[in-house]
């Protein structure tokens, strides 16, 4: 099976441990991983991926540019750097052309981290630069301890893609973890948004309600991602293997799709 892990996360190997560890302590959930990029490319070899797509996050706005340079020099077989961005960050549209001249293939928002909303107009020129050329990839929904007060919402998430239509979008979690409902009403069905399978266990996100989601959206707008290193291909490859897809569709969730959204077969 050619597979391709959209939805991984790694950090530079000074702080890696520190953040593994605080993310342990805020989600109560164990990591594959010590976080470096090492551990990220052992996990490649590991399960034969063709790629780990690194969504790199920055939770303030002085943290972009040192993120971006550092996903930047990323660039090796088997792993994919997306970029970081932030409302705050003066010049947020410039940093935005920056690093599509760097070669990264799009940007990962985390709101909750971040503290803005999606919809905010001040990431209206975040958004006006990557359009038509660089993939703009949220964290959807609550997060795996739940907070209360949730910023991409399938509403706001919603407003993002009406505002802009060329935009092209993945809302991971299905589409909002824990914001499934939302997720039924506002986003299933848009052609300019893919959703990602990461970190929705049936417990929460049966198999049942994961089927009927890929098969209302459509399969050829879904992509594999685990959240690695707080998920792992091995179980979740088996669980998509077993919902009842056709070979046709889980080729396309675990690779096919992944190719034609980065723009160069893996």
């Amino acid at each position: 099976m050619r597979l391709i892990d959209c939805h991984t996360h790694c950090f530079p190997d000074r702080i890696a441990a520190k953040a593994i560890q605080n993310l342990v302590t805020t989600y109560r959930v164990p990591a594959h991983s010590d976080g470096t990029v090492a551990g990220t490319r052992a996990y490649v070899a590991e399960m034969a991926l063709q790629a780990a797509v690194i969504l790199p996050v920055a939770s303030r706005p002085h943290q972009v540019r040192s993120i971006n340079d550092w996903a930047a020099g990323l660039k090796e077989e088997g792993i994919i750097a997306f970029g970081a961005a932030h409302p705050g960050l003066e010049g947020a549209g410039e940093e935005m052309e920056r690093i599509a001249a760097l070669g990264l293939r799009g940007i990962k928002l985390q709101a909750t981290w971040g503290d803005y909303d999606p919809d905010d107009p001040a990431m209206a020129p975040i958004y006006r630069a990557c359009a038509g050329r660089m993939v703009v990839y949220f964290h959807a929904g609550n997060e795996i301890t739940p907070v209360s007060h949730v910023r991409a919402t399938p509403e706001r998430l919603a407003r993002v893609l009406d505002r802009h239509p060329d935009l092209t979008a993945v809302a991971a979690h299905m589409g909002g973890y824990l914001e499934w409902e939302g997720v039924e009403r506002l986003l299933l069905g848009r052609r300019n948004l893919y959703l990602d399978t990461s970190y929705c266990p049936p417990a929460v996100f049966p198999d049942a309600r994961m089927l009927d989601f890929i098969r209302r959206h459509g399969a050829d707008r879904v992509l594999f991602g685990t959240d690695f290193p707080f998920g792992h291909a091995r179980e979740d490859l088996a669980r998509l293997q077993g919902l009842g897809l056709t070979g046709e569709e889980v080729e396309m969730i675990c690779h096919g799709n992944a190719e034609r959204l980065l723009g160069t077969p893996l």
